[in-house]
């Protein structure tokens, strides 16, 4: 995959994904740190995260059978 700006990390309200490419088609997945999964979403340029409990979380962008993952941590 090519980069992606994701920010602000911590967050408190709306994560931001910004691909490298303009055109790129992905998927977006948001898992808690026991697995659940708490948002999917196809292109999804900002997530809400304001009705998740503060912590870490495990985000996953994946494109074709391509995957790049990042830890985001929630704060209120």
């Amino acid at each position: 995959l090519p980069g992606f700006d994701i920010y602000p990390n911590p967050v408190s309200e709306f994560l931001q994904i910004k691909p490298a490419a303009p055109f790129l088609n992905y998927t977006v997945y948001l898992f808690d740190m026991c697995g659940n999964n708490k948002f999917q979403g196809i292109n999804a340029g900002s997530i809400d995260v304001s009705c998740l409990a503060s912590g870490n979380y495990i985000l996953i962008l994946a494109s074709d059978d391509k995957k790049e993952k990042r830890i985001i941590s929630i704060v209120r």
